[in-house]
């Protein structure tokens, strides 16, 4: 009896470490302990809890099926290295996450990738790489293409999401 807790207790703390490839979490373990680094991270309860909250019965729906968020935003000019991103981008894509939106807009240069099986999403990846600000988004869930134009997120670039397709494209 007291190896099967040993066994529970194990899983309930291994399994959430598998949720972001190891690609993401090397990136945000290398930057999150800098000086200018804002790390945030909501696991599902409290997305849950928060979701009982909102007046929006569509944001409500969008919220009970997201079981992590995680932002790294690095400010300042030094930012993220450039080979560390474009290191970043090349291993997510070895991971089977596939870009559906990439924009250049001014200085900023935004980029949308999933991670899907079918019209079934179970990561989402929004990078926003300005000329003094980085931008890191991570989603968890199980969501539908077509949640996707109906979130909402109050970081730079996060208006993004409205201009994906709501359905997957096809090959």
């Amino acid at each position: 009896m007291k190896n099967i807790l040993i066994i529970a207790l194990a899983f309930l703390f291994i399994v959430p470490a598998f949720g972001q490839t190891k690609s993401i979490n090397k990136f945000y373990n290398k930057y999150k302990h800098q000086e200018n680094v804002t790390d945030v991270k909501v696991r599902g309860w409290l997305i849950k809890l928060a979701s009982s909250q909102v007046d929006d019965e569509q944001a409500e729906n969008i919220l009970k099926k997201v079981s992590q968020l995680r932002v790294l935003v690095v400010d300042g000019f030094e930012g993220v290295k450039s080979n560390d991103y474009n290191k970043l981008i090349k291993d997510v894509e070895k991971d089977s996450f596939e870009e559906i939106l990439r924009i250049r807009e001014g200085t900023d240069n935004i980029r949308a990738m999933v991670k899907s099986d079918g019209d079934k999403i179970s990561n989402v990846l929004l990078f926003v790489d300005g000329e003094d600000q980085f931008v890191m988004l991570s989603l968890e869930g199980n969501l539908n293409f077509s949640d996707l134009n109906d979130l909402h997120f109050d970081v730079e670039g996060g208006d993004a999401f409205e201009k994906i397709p709501e359905e997957k494209p096809k090959a």
